[in-house]
C-alpha cells in the first residue's frame, strides 16, 4: 500500500505540474487571440498617430523600415516559428508519459435476480511511459533539417534586410531626383515666362512678329504640361517612399520624411562611394556573402537531411513502455520491449526516398538557377553604374554648354539677332542637360546601393543599411556544416 501510495503521490505531482504547463500556454494563446480579434473582425476606426521622421538620413530610414514594415515582422515570426520547430522535434526523444482514468459498474444477474455488482462502482486508472531507444536515425534526420531550416529562415530574415535596404534606397534617390526634374520643369517654365513677356514687349515696340509672341506662348504651355508631369511623378515617388517605409497616407506624407528643398537642381547627395567591383570580383565575392544563395544553400542541406530522413523511415523501431494500473483496491505493474518494423505498405516508403531524392535535386537547381540570375543582375548593376559615371561627366559639360548657350540666345534675341525657334532650341537643351545630370548622378547612387545589397557586404566606405537586420536576426544552430554561413546573423530577440 506504501508502494502505492507512493506512486500515486508522484503521479499527482507529474499531472499538477503537466496541467500548470498547459495552462500557462493556453493563457499565452488566448492572450495572442484577443490582440488580434478586434483586427480580424472590426474595421479600424480611430485615427493612427503621425509619424514624422524629418532630419532622418538614409540609414535611419532604413532602420526604420526595418522594425515597421509587415514583411519583415513576417520574417522574424517565421524564424521564432522555426526555432520552436526545432524544439519540438528534439522533445521525440523524450519519455512519452500519458495518463488515463475511468469510473464503471457492472451487474451480477441471475435468471431470476437483477442486482449491481457493486452499488458505488469502480475507480480504475493507469500510467504509461515509453521511451525510444532506437530509431534507426529518424529523429536526427528530421533534427538536422529543421537545423537548417532554421539557418534558412535566419538568413532569408537577413536577405530582407538587403532587400529592404536597396527598396528604401532607390525610393529615397528616385524621390531627390524627382524633386530636382521638378525643380528643372519650373526652371524651365521660368525661363519661357520670361522669354513670353520679352516678345510681347517687342511685339509693341513692332520689333517682333506676332508669330514670335504665339509661339512664346505655345512654349509657355508645353512648359508648364512638363511641370504638372513632373509633380505628379514627384507625389508618385513620395508614395512609393512611404510604402518601402512601411508607412501609409493615413499617418505620414513625403514633407514628413524628407521635405522638399528649395535647391533641389543644384543639390546632390552622395551616400554611397563609388565602388571599384570588376563583374568577375563581384560574382565572387557575392557567392561568399549573398544571403540570398546562403538560403538556398541551407535548403539544399535540409534538402538533403530529408533523404536521410526517409532511408531511416525504412527501418524498425526499438521502444521500451512501461504501464502501471490500478482498481481499487489492486494495482499491478508491467513493462514491455517493442520492435516495430512494416513489411509492406504498398510501396510508400520507397517511393518517399525516391521523393526526397527529387526533392533534393530540385534544391540543388533552384541553388544554380539563382547564382545565374545573381551573376546578371549583378552585371547589369555594374553596367549601369559605369553608364552612369560617364553620362554624368558628359552631362555636366552638356549643362555648362547649354547653359551659355541659353544666356547667348537670350541676349541675341533681344537684339533681334535669334529667331523664336533658336529660343526654343536653347531651352529645350538646357532642361534636357540638367534632367541628364540629375538623372545620371542619382542612377549612379541607385546602382551602387543595388550592388550592395545584391553582393550582401559592405565596403568600408559604404553606409551599411542592412546592419540592423543582420545585428537582430540569428538563432542557435548547433553543430552543422551551415555555422560558418549561419555566423552572419544573430539571435532573434524574442
Amino acid at each position: 500500500m506504501r508502494i502505492k501510495a507512493a506512486v500515486l503521490a508522484a503521479i499527482s505531482i507529474a499531472a499538477a505540474g503537466a496541467l500548470l504547463d498547459g495552462c500557462k500556454t493556453i493563457d499565452r494563446a488566448r492572450a495572442a487571440q484577443a490582440a488580434q480579434r478586434d483586427a480580424a473582425l472590426n474595421v479600424r476606426t480611430s485615427v493612427r498617430e503621425r509619424v514624422n521622421l524629418t532630419g532622418m538620413d538614409l540609414s535611419g530610414l532604413v532602420d526604420f523600415a526595418v522594425t515597421n514594415r509587415p514583411d519583415v515582422v513576417q520574417a522574424a515570426l517565421a524564424v521564432m516559428d522555426a526555432k520552436l520547430a526545432l524544439k519540438q522535434i528534439a522533445g521525440e526523444r523524450a519519455l512519452d508519459v500519458g495518463m488515463s482514468g475511468g469510473f464503471g459498474q457492472s451487474t451480477s444477474n441471475t435468471d431470476s435476480h437483477f442486482s449491481w455488482r457493486e452499488h458505488r462502482g469502480k475507480f480504475s486508472g493507469a500510467v504509461s511511459a515509453e521511451l525510444l531507444i532506437y530509431d534507426f536515425g529518424r529523429i536526427d534526420a528530421k533534427e538536422a533539417a529543421a537545423r537548417e531550416n532554421l539557418v534558412a529562415a535566419q538568413l532569408e530574415y537577413a536577405n530582407l534586410g538587403w532587400t529592404v535596404f536597396n527598396e528604401v534606397s532607390a525610393a529615397y534617390f528616385t524621390l531627390l531626383e524627382d524633386d530636382a526634374l521638378l525643380e528643372v520643369a519650373r526652371t524651365n517654365l521660368a525661363a519661357c515666362v520670361n522669354h513670353l513677356s520679352q516678345a510681347e514687349k517687342l511685339f509693341e515696340a513692332q520689333e517682333a512678329n506676332k508669330l514670335d509672341v504665339l509661339k512664346a506662348r505655345l512654349d509657355v504651355s508645353d512648359a508648364r504640361l512638363k511641370e504638372i508631369s513632373a509633380s505628379n511623378t514627384v507625389v508618385a515617388a513620395g508614395a512609393e517612399l512611404l510604402k518601402v517605409l512601411g508607412l501609409d497616407a493615413e499617418i505620414s506624407s513625403r514633407d514628413e520624411i524628407i521635405p522638399a528643398r528649395p535647391d533641389a537642381l543644384s543639390y546632390s547627395e552622395i551616400v554611397y562611394m563609388p565602388s571599384s567591383y570588376s563583374s568577375i570580383d563581384a560574382i565572387v565575392k557575392a557567392r561568399e556573402t549573398s544571403p540570398s544563395l546562403a538560403v538556398l544553400r541551407a535548403k539544399l542541406r535540409a534538402a538533403s537531411d530529408d533523404v536521410d530522413y526517409a532511408i531511416a523511415d525504412l527501418m524498425p523501431s526499438l521502444s521500451l513502455s512501461g504501464t502501471f494500473t490500478f482498481t481499487d483496491p489492486t494495482w499491478n505493474f508491467s513493462w514491455a520491449a517493442n520492435f516495430v518494423q512494416s513489411l509492406f505498405n504498398g510501396f510508400r516508403k520507397t517511393k518517399a526516398v525516391d521523393r526526397a531524392v527529387i526533392a533534393m535535386k530540385t534544391a540543388r537547381s533552384r541553388l544554380d538557377a539563382a547564382e545565374q540570375a545573381l551573376s546578371l543582375n549583378l552585371v547589369l548593376a555594374i553596367t549601369a553604374r559605369d553608364n552612369a559615371r560617364e553620362s554624368l561627366e558628359t552631362a555636366k559639360a552638356q549643362v555648362e554648354q547649354a547653359r551659355e548657350n541659353m544666356d547667348l540666345v537670350t541676349q541675341q534675341f533681344r537684339l533681334g539677332e535669334a529667331s523664336r525657334i533658336d529660343f526654343t532650341d536653347a531651352v529645350n537643351e538646357l532642361a534636357s542637360a540638367h534632367g541628364a545630370r540629375i538623372k545620371a548622378f542619382y542612377t549612379g547612387q541607385i546602382a551602387e546601393a543595388k550592388l550592395i545589397a545584391l553582393i550582401g557586404a559592405d565596403d568600408a566606405s559604404h553606409e551599411d543599411g542592412a546592419s540592423r537586420m543582420e545585428r537582430t536576426a540569428g538563432g542557435e544552430t548547433g553543430g552543422t556544416a551551415a555555422e560558418g554561413e549561419a555566423q552572419q546573423v544573430e539571435e532573434v530577440q524574442e
